[in-house]
């Protein structure tokens, strides 16, 4: 698992300009309101969304997809830290199968200028995953398994 997940929460209207601003079709994100109940039994302090960037086979193409990304925000005049909204660029990695044992990504200083121009936080985490083939350990599949921020 190589995955790039947005994470964006504020006031509704503003989520709702953002998306009409990005051309979202409601079957690209998932949302949430203030209160509702987390997965791990919180409740959302705020509205958002979350929605997936990418999902690559490698680290490489996980990069060059989120650069496109931030190139698009860029052109369009997108940024996620106006109106009261906060975001996150969540990025996750299976580690410890012998398809991928260990992960990495690499940013250049442009792209990490790019990407706080948006203003957005970046998160970069590995999870643990086992071969397919192996009975023992849990699999972690998805970056929504265990989220950087914990308040899914």
């Amino acid at each position: 698992m190589n995955v790039a997940v947005l994470r964006v929460d504020g006031d509704e209207s503003a989520l709702a300009d953002l998306q009409r601003r990005m051309k979202l079709e409601t079957d690209e994100f998932s949302a949430w309101a203030a209160g509702e109940t987390t997965l791990l039994g919180r409740s959302h302090e705020r509205s958002g969304f979350r929605m997936t960037i990418a999902d690559e086979k490698t680290q490489g193409e996980l990069v060059e997809v989120i650069r496109e990304f931030v190139r698009y925000c860029a052109e369009e005049g997108i940024r996620f830290d106006t109106n009261g909204l906060s975001a996150e660029l969540g990025i996750g990695m299976t580690v410890g199968t012998s398809e991928q044992f260990t992960a990495s990504v690499r940013f250049a200083p442009e792209d990490l200028i790019a990407i706080g121009r948006l203003g957005v936080e970046l998160c970069v985490s590995a999870y643990p995953a086992c071969d397919p083939d192996d009975d023992e350990g849990n699999d972690a599949t998805s970056i929504d398994d265990a989220a950087p921020r914990g308040d899914l």
